[in-house]
């Protein structure tokens, strides 16, 4: 059965953050009651538990944008029926799961990186400078330069939400900085005690061929060394982030449009 969730105790936080740390869409689905909690209209979520009371499955709706956390146990069938039900602006769950229901997703590959693993970069051979949770107003000029379709289309919305998830310590960001000149990103959009999710992963076109997107993601996993990372590409980007030591270990779906 599915259930809305209008609030959660610390007890049922902690066992949320249990089911959904060793999966990046568990981790990406929790993100969002993390930084807000389930007071805003613009953050949503449900589980689902089977006849037992164990939890099979965790969604969360964040602006439109629907994730989806599921377990082998879950009850599939209930799930994409839900889906139907509620619509979505855009939709990022397992393509195992997801694949069969909406054939017209793009899927990408989940790359992780252990516990305890070393991130593999090498040096830039440049003097550079790495700027944490500051410059926002670069970071966004870097992201947006960088990924044309980025869904944050307005600064004001990305400095609102990601300062916020910075101040409750939800979130990191990095921006390498090259000469003076912003040249990089990357941030943890996620974190948990166990796990992190990556992403915001960008290099201006000029600065490119220089391993400044690779500087930054290696200092993202120094500061995350008890946490096993996450994060999501395109399949022509799983072998830039096979060199630095991660691996595939999943496939994502994403279905870019439903009704809202």
């Amino acid at each position: 059965m599915i259930r809305f969730l209008e609030s959660v105790t610390p007890e049922q936080m902690a066992e949320l953050e249990s089911f959904c740390c060793g999966s990046v869409f568990g981790v990406k689905a929790l993100g969002p009651v993390l930084s807000y909690g389930l007071g805003y209209d613009f953050v949503s979520s449900w589980e689902q538990r089977d006849d037992d009371g164990h939890l099979t499955a965790f969604l969360s709706k964040y602006y439109g944008t629907v994730t989806v956390h599921v377990s082998p146990s879950g009850d599939v069938p209930e799930l994409l029926a839900f889906l139907r039900a509620i619509g979505f602006g855009a939709l990022v769950g397992p393509a195992a799961v997801l694949a069969e229901a909406y054939p017209e997703g793009e899927t990408g590959c989940v790359m992780s990186l252990p516990k305890g693993s070393a991130c593999i970069a090498t040096g830039t051979g440049d003097p550079v400078e790495l700027v944490w949770d500051g410059d926002f107003r670069d970071f966004y000029a870097v992201l947006t330069a960088s990924n044309p379709g980025y869904v944050v289309e307005d600064y004001g919305d990305f400095l609102t939400d990601f300062s916020h998830r910075v101040r409750h310590g939800t979130a990191h960001s990095v921006l390498l900085k090259a000469e003076g000149r912003p040249a990089a990103t990357a941030a943890a959009l996620v974190e948990t005690d166990a796990s992190a999710f990556f992403g915001a992963i960008s290099t201006l076109p000029d600065a490119r061929g220089h391993h400044y997107a690779s500087t930054c993601i290696r200092a993202l996993c120094d500061r995350y060394p008890e946490q096993t990372v996450f994060l999501m590409c395109r399949p022509e980007k799983q072998a830039f982030y096979e060199h630095l030591g991660f691996q595939k270990t999943d496939d994502y779906l994403e279905v870019a449009s439903s009704r809202k």
